[in-house]
C-alpha cells in the first residue's frame, strides 16, 4: 500500500512522528511530504498517486476547496499544540 503522510515542516514533531512511524511499517510504501511546501495543485496530484493519504497537522484549511478532487481515502488529523482553540472552531 502507497501511503502519503502530509506533515508540518521538515523535523518539526509531526514530521519526526511520521519518519518513525514510515521506519516500523516496513509493509507499506511511505511518502512523506511538508504541507507548508507543497501547493494544492500538487497535493492533489500527489494524493492520487497513492491509495491512502493521511494529513496530520491543523493547516488544511488551505486545501479544503481540493479535497473533493481527491479520489482515494483521506485521513485528517486535527493537531495543534500551540492553537488548541484554532482547531476547535475549525471543527464546528
Amino acid at each position: 500500500m502507497k501511503i502519503l503522510l502530509m506533515t508540518d515542516g521538515a523535523n518539526w514533531i509531526v514530521d519526526r512522528i511520521s519518519r518513525k512511524i514510515a521506519e516500523q511499517l516496513t509493509e507499506h510504501e511511505f511518502t512523506l511530504k511538508s504541507y507548508s511546501h507543497i501547493d494544492s495543485n500538487t497535493f492533489v496530484k500527489l494524493a492520487n498517486e497513492h491509495d491512502l493519504v493521511h494529513y496530520n497537522n491543523w493547516d488544511i484549511q488551505r486545501h479544503i476547496p481540493h479535497l473533493s478532487k481527491i479520489k482515494v481515502p483521506f485521513l485528517y488529523t486535527v493537531r495543534s499544540f500551540r492553537y488548541p482553540s484554532y482547531t476547535r472552531n475549525i471543527a464546528n
